[in-house]
């Protein structure tokens, strides 16, 4: 059984140009879509766009005409939510009367209230559950003074859209599953988001001792257009080493809001051993991660993090924080309590100093990148794309 049109509601932003070009985004290019597309005719991206001015200045621009957008009226942060709400919700709505098939990317802000208004209609759906928002709006900071309302609305939200939703996908194999589970009658399975191609798995990695005069280069990579993904932790730890006379050289791609105050933060240290790379390319991305010596995950909550399983494909040895689905994939002795730049410094410096510890992380990690090796994971995504496909066909609840 094959549908028409798949209807995804997403809290990444994006960009367009008058000329019709949509794109913006690292994660959500052409080839993120292309696991839709092998089970839906089209897809229909429901999420926020804001306009610049010509083309060109669409990074990463998504070319496949089965790919449409659904622009919703672009905001950040609360305060300019609430100026922009009632037209967020008409956009919304709008989409909702769409038939196919609705999926949500949760938790988010667009999900959920999709999930609403789908909800009120009587119309089916389903889940892709991609994070914890009780940890998104509690340790991660996101919201502000009304972090507490939020976590408590989108965590509320979130699970009834789990229980009432005709299948969920969760990143997690077990983490998500306990906090939000699912409903009696619905169909659920894991997999991870990644798109893990074979030959993204470097198997003939090798890992060089550095000696003196080179730099030990760390590398850290996503979004700061919030302040979960940690990297001010990950300075912090940096700065730590700095005073100790441990020489390190931070490379951290990715933009955002937050960039400034992390720039600023970053100017305790030495210019040349801090690097912020700004948007990259997924290409120049596996480049940098082949020319490091370690990835740092310092994030306050995750689900199970993409980028940090696409490092350990590269052979890269890998430190992360005690959060979400990181633990499902590194071992306690690579793990630092978030939020504890003191722990992630130590972590830190044990495996600079310790080649042999590098090497056997590399193989280990290579060992369980493996397990997200693309064709693997696409016979459970299409499992459940297809499972999906029927709720076109049953319309309401």
């Amino acid at each position: 059984m094959r549908s028409k049109l798949l209807i995804v509601y997403l809290e990444e932003r994006f960009t367009f140009s008058s000329d019709g070009a949509y794109g913006g985004s690292t994660v959500y290019g052409d080839g993120f879509w292309d696991r839709y597309l092998s089970v839906y005719e089209s897809i229909l991206i429901v999420a926020r766009a804001r306009r610049v001015e010509k083309s060109s200045d669409v990074v990463n621009a998504i070319s496949n005409p089965k790919i449409k957008f659904h622009a919703v009226p672009y905001y950040e942060g609360p305060i300019n939510f609430l100026k922009v709400m009632p037209a967020v919700f008409y956009s919304i709505g709008r989409a909702v009367k769409e038939g196919g098939v609705h999926l949500l990317r949760l938790p988010g802000t667009l999900g959920s209230i999709a999930y609403l208004q789908l909800k009120m209609r009587r119309k089916s759906f389903g889940v892709e559950l991609v994070g914890d928002p009780a940890a998104v709006f509690g340790a991660a900071g996101v919201g502000g003074v009304f972090a507490r309302f939020y976590k408590r609305v989108f965590t509320t939200l979130t699970h009834h859209a789990c229980i009432h939703a005709k299948a969920v996908a969760y990143v997690t194999k077990n983490f998500l599953q306990e906090k939000y589970p699912f409903g009696p009658n619905a169909f659920a399975t894991h997999y991870s988001s990644i798109q893990l191609a074979p030959e993204m798995i470097r198997l003939d990695r090798s890992i060089d001792f550095v000696g003196a005069g080179r730099p030990f280069i760390i590398l850290a990579a996503g979004s700061m257009a919030q302040r979960y993904k940690g990297f001010d932790v990950l300075i912090r730890a940096v700065l730590l080493l700095e005073l100790e006379g441990v020489r390190v050289e931070l490379q951290i791609a990715g933009d955002g809001a937050h960039r400034g105050g992390l720039e600023e933060l970053a100017s305790k240290i030495p210019q040349e051993r801090v690097k912020f790379l700004g948007v990259i390319t997924r290409s120049e991305l596996m480049d940098r991660m082949d020319r490091a010596n370690l990835f740092v995950m310092p994030s306050r909550t995750e689900g199970l993090p993409r980028v940090l399983i696409e490092a350990m494909a590269r052979g890269l040895p890998a430190i992360g924080s005690d959060v979400g689905g990181i633990p499902e994939l590194l071992p306690i002795e690579f793990l630092f309590e978030s939020e504890n730049e003191t722990q992630l410094a130590q972590k830190i410096k044990y495996v600079r100093e310790n080649f042999s510890i590098q090497r056997d992380m590399s193989q280990r990690n290579l060992r369980v990148a493996s397990e997200y090796e693309s064709s693997y994971l696409t016979r459970r995504r299409d499992e459940f794309y297809h499972k999906l496909c029927g709720l076109e066909k049953e319309g309401g609840e």
